[in-house]
């Protein structure tokens, strides 16, 4: 079973990247980009919640434990 919090991390990941093609589209590509590694970021806290059960509120925080 799935715990809700990582639900809810992949689904602020699935946010950032559906916003993230609208803002591409729209040609604003640095501003995309910024959108799309939040979404990995997002991601990335569901992947170490999921496997470790730790949770990882910054970019450091996600490195460390992922390196």
């Amino acid at each position: 079973m799935t715990a809700p919090e990582v639900r809810e991390y992949l689904e602020k990941a699935r946010e950032c990247l559906a916003r993230a093609r609208i803002i591409l589209a729209a040609g604003v590509g640095e501003d995309a980009g910024r959108k799309a590694y939040l979404a990995g970021f997002h991601a990335a806290q569901a992947v170490i919640r999921a496997r470790t059960g730790r949770t990882a509120k910054t970019h450091r925080g996600v490195h460390r434990i992922l390196s």
